[in-house]
């Protein structure tokens, strides 16, 4: 089959097939997803077909297996890595200290820009995310919409969050480092700092702490477990951590604002 010939009902039948029985995860459906849209989206800028059947299929109501739980740092690993990077100096140092405070995407963090911080108020808005994708064959920063968190979302996963006092004083920290920028965090070019090189220095800092390594995307584990732990209801970790489905929050618990987590218990266990 040509994929001039692929139809709306062809790729939900494809969906079906491959989530039966509960074959796969629904992060994994996601991946696949993902993959299959950037398929169309090419053909399309191609002039091979003439729109993206891919993006208007719906597949909420499809059963997937449960999560496998995520792996992340401990609270002993948290402590030791936070002694290391509080001292330094540095863009990537300072949003890692704002990582560990909060359970947002990295890419959420990287794409903050300073009128969506609120320093009186001590709260940030989250609504898009950077991401990497080729355009012009390049690999390219490009920000985009946050999905959709859930049905109390106005908009496309537009939240805003509560800070506690460590988050505040990174952000007081880094607006003294960084006075006119459009973005929070930038690089020495004045572009928005990269994952990959967030993920390097992290590797740095976890060496120098004696802790073991693991992505920036573990220290969101950490934390949404951790909220878990002190006895958040995952409905209110689901708004924060902007997850569309609560059994992807679950499945990360290993033991305008929307339903907020009370700062005392940030205080707690961020």
């Amino acid at each position: 089959m040509r994929i001039s010939e692929i139809r709306h009902k062809h790729l939900f039948d494809f969906y079906t097939e491959i989530t039966a029985n509960m074959a796969i995860s629904r992060s994994t459906l996601r991946n696949v997803k993902t993959t299959i849209n950037y398929c169309f989206d090419y053909a399309l800028q191609n002039d091979l077909i003439n729109s993206n059947p891919a993006v208007s299929v719906r597949t909420d109501k499809l059963v997937c297996a449960p999560e496998k739980s995520h792996d992340g740092y401990t609270k002993a690993e948290i402590q030791s890595l936070r002694e290391v990077i509080e001292s330094i100096d540095s863009p990537y140092a300072r949003i890692i200290r704002l990582d560990l405070c909060l359970t947002v995407r990295i890419g959420e963090l990287e794409a903050l820009k300073w009128t969506d911080v609120d320093l009186k108020d001590g709260s940030i808005l989250i609504h898009s995310q950077i991401v990497i994708k080729k355009v012009n064959g390049k690999r390219s920063q490009v920000l985009v919409p946050c999905l959709k968190a859930n049905k109390y979302d106005n908009g496309h996963g537009k939240r805003r969050l509560k800070l506690n006092s460590k988050a505040l004083q990174v952000l007081h920290e880094q607006r003294k480092a960084n006075p006119f920028g459009e973005y929070v965090f930038i690089s020495n070019t004045g572009s928005p700092l990269w994952t990959n090189k967030i993920n390097q220095h992290l590797k740095e800092y976890c060496h120098s702490a004696g802790i073991r390594y693991l992505s920036s995307h573990s220290i969101r584990v950490s934390n949404i477990t951790a909220l878990y732990d002190v006895g958040v209801p995952p409905t209110k970790i689901q708004v924060a951590a902007g997850h569309s489905d609560i059994r992807t929050t679950n499945g990360y618990c290993r033991s305008e604002i929307c339903d907020e987590i009370d700062l005392c218990v940030l205080e707690e266990a961020l």
